[in-house]
């Protein structure tokens, strides 16, 4: 089971300097500060949208999946504590 209470993404250039970070209960359990999330195709992209959604890898599998959202909040500044 993964919980994760808030994930923090930052990046201005395409290079691996992107950083991503993420708390449990108010304690930094990702702490990533090589990650590029820009691309150099695209330079001058940005997020302007969210996606969320499971993947199962290739192939049907042969019984159903659940997924259970809760609580989800996102926006262009942090928030909780």
């Amino acid at each position: 089971l993964f919980q994760l209470n808030t994930l923090d993404l930052r990046n201005d250039r395409p290079n691996a300097d992107g950083i991503v970070r993420g708390w449990f209960d108010g304690e930094l359990v990702i702490d990533r500060t090589d990650v590029i999330l820009r691309s150099t195709d695209f330079p001058n992209m940005k997020f302007n949208q969210f996606l969320m959604a499971p993947y199962f890898g290739p192939g049907l599998l042969p019984h159903g999946q659940k997924l259970w959202i809760d609580e989800l909040a996102i926006g262009t500044e942090r928030i909780g504590p």
